[in-house]
């Protein structure tokens, strides 16, 4: 009886094992080219990529489709380069609101496996997929959140002329700045809220929306006064505008998200002065 016993615990446990524990996939480099027989061109080994790449939302932010990151259109969003730690305060200062944050306050400077992750290594100058819809590329290296375990002082960065990957020095190496939200393809359900804000017929822009529940996060309207809010989970939100000068009906709206994108979350806008 005891032998039994024993023999489904640990049937129990291998079953366990390889229920939770699943490799983690490796995707295609994006050399399609062969030089020899058996090299990566001719094996091209690998999760595909997925068509399209990326998906650019339009508010300044770029999905990843393949690793489920959210990047900055803008590559070189601080307009410069900086030391390591000058690139954490950045990145710091976007989720406290003092740079633009396209409405997200979970900014990051990705780590040395996520900045790599972007690196076709089919290309360089810039070393990217050649439908990638990025901005202000740096033909030079990006900081990654990776310290250098040898040399603490040290962190990792990525070359976005050849993909080359390299540590240097934290407080004098000027880089460049990257930043990233989000996680493994997956992890985002990615639905969205949209709506518009109308005043006497024609689109109202420049109205500040607020989204609050169960994520939180700012937007503005367009020229057409449209806004959108991405990357949203299933459950509960208000939305709230605001704008000097005007008081809006309703006041806010509450949006249950379930599997799907919700559309036409539209507002009045009325004038008071």
């Amino acid at each position: 009886m005891k032998k039994i016993i024993c023999f489904v615990v640990i049937l129990v446990a291998a079953l366990a094992s390889a229920a939770f524990c699943q490799p983690a996939p490796v995707w295609e480099t994006g050399q399609s080219t062969s030089y020899y027989a058996g090299d990566d061109g001719d094996l091209e080994r690998g999760v595909a990529w997925p068509s399209p790449r990326f998906a650019d939302y339009g508010n300044g932010t770029v999905m990843d489709n393949l690793t489920g990151l959210m990047w900055t259109k803008n590559a070189n969003l601080p307009n410069g380069y900086m030391n390591w730690q000058q690139a954490l305060n950045y990145v710091a200062g976007m989720n406290a609101g003092t740079y633009p944050n396209y409405g997200y306050h979970d900014w990051r400077l990705p780590n040395r496996k996520e900045l790599f992750s972007l690196i076709d290594h089919s290309r360089y100058n810039p070393a990217l997929p050649v439908d990638h819809p990025f901005t202000n590329v740096q033909a030079s290296n990006y900081w990654s959140s990776t310290s250098y375990a040898y040399r603490p002082d040290y962190a990792w960065a990525v070359s976005m002329w050849d993909g080359y990957v390299n540590s240097h020095g934290k407080s004098y190496s000027p880089f460049y700045v990257w930043p990233v939200r989000g996680g493994q393809s997956g992890s985002l359900d990615n639905w969205a809220i949209s709506g518009a804000i109308v005043h006497r017929g024609s689109g109202l822009q420049n109205v500040t929306m607020t989204l609050s529940g169960d994520a939180s996060m700012t937007t503005s309207t367009g020229e057409d006064g449209t806004y959108s809010f991405t990357d949203l989970s299933n459950g509960t939100y208000i939305i709230t505008p605001s704008k000097s000068g005007y008081k809006f009906w309703p006041k806010s709206g509450s949006i249950t998200i379930n599997d799907s994108d919700v559309s036409d979350q539209n507002f009045r806008g009325i004038k008071t002065r």
